[in-house]
């Protein structure tokens, strides 16, 4: 994927696609000032750049692959790797792992100190993957909201005073291990 330089900023980069007008910039620039939001953030909020031709020009001038997070992208079995804190304060989210590599999308990948301390708290390559702040935050919620459930669940046990039986049979028949 060919880097662009960070001299072309993003909204640029749409007025010259056609995705949107110098005023339609200016004005969500503006907004911006008060909003403390990302411009890609702001333009697909207002409905003026689709998420995917956002996404497609950040991935383009970051030289990063990109994502728009959806069901079945997200392995649940491998977003606890990254704790819930350190998910929500950098808007990132573990998607899968393959072999010793971890994909995370990141709303900045760029972030190389988030990056090593991510390949230090897990061992694990990362390979990190640009997406749209809203889009993780909006899969954060959905996934980690399960842990809590499944904690939940554990602990209504516990307070049932459940036993566990290791073998359990109906017959005489011999249990053979």
């Amino acid at each position: 994927m060919k880097l662009l330089t960070q001299a072309i900023k993003l909204g640029q980069m749409l007025i010259q696609e056609g995705a949107l007008t110098e005023e339609q910039l200016e004005h969500v620039l503006a907004r911006q000032k008060n909003k403390h939001k990302k411009l890609g953030e702001l333009l697909v909020e207002d409905g003026l750049v689709d998420e995917n031709v956002v996404l497609a020009c950040l991935s383009r001038r970051l030289g990063l692959p990109s994502v728009k997070l959806r069901p079945g992208l997200i392995d649940p079995m491998i977003v606890d790797i990254i704790e819930k804190d350190v998910a929500e304060q950098h808007a990132i989210i573990a998607m899968f792992k393959v072999e010793e590599t971890l994909t995370v999308a990141m709303a900045e990948p760029q972030a190389l100190l988030v990056v090593d301390d991510l390949q230090r708290s897990t061992g694990l390559h990362i390979q990190p993957v640009m997406a749209l702040e809203a889009n993780i935050r909006e899969y954060i919620k959905k996934y980690y909201a399960q842990n809590v459930k499944i904690d939940s669940f554990m602990a209504s046990l516990e307070e049932a005073n459940v036993d566990v039986i290791a073998h359990e049979h109906s017959d005489d028949t011999p249990i053979l291990d």
